[in-house]
C-alpha cells in the first residue's frame, strides 16, 4: 500500500518515501539500459535521418533516465543517508584527471 497521497498519482508522483538506496538503484539502471536499447536501434536504423527518426527518439529515450535521476536527487537532498550518498559516489562520472597529450 502506498503512503502517497492521491493527489501525487494523479500528477504522476513517485512515491518518494518509499524509495531506498535498493529501489533507486535498480530503477536508474533500468531507465539507463531502456536508453541504452533505444539509442543502438536508432543506430541501426537504415531509413534516412529525419527529426522525427532521429532527435525525436532520442530526446525520448532520455525521458526515463532523466525522471529516475530528478526522483532520485530530490529524496537525496531532501533526506539523504549513507546509503543514498554511496549509490550518488557509484553513479558519478569518474573524476580521473584526464590526460593531455604531450608534445
Amino acid at each position: 500500500m502506498s503512503s502517497a497521497p492521491p493527489e501525487q498519482a494523479l500528477c504522476h508522483l513517485p512515491d518518494f518515501a518509499a524509495l531506498d538506496a535498493p529501489t533507486h538503484d535498480r530503477v536508474i539502471h533500468e531507465a539507463m539500459r531502456f536508453r541504452r536499447r533505444r539509442l543502438d536501434a536508432l543506430a541501426a536504423d537504415p531509413h534516412p535521418p529525419t527529426a522525427e527518426n532521429v532527435i525525436h527518439v532520442w530526446e525520448l529515450a532520455g525521458l526515463p533516465p532523466a525522471r529516475a535521476l530528478a526522483a532520485f536527487t530530490t529524496v537525496r537532498d531532501a533526506d539523504t543517508t549513507e546509503e543514498l550518498d554511496a549509490l550518488a559516489e557509484r553513479l558519478a562520472p569518474s573524476r580521473r584527471p584526464t590526460r593531455t597529450p604531450s608534445r
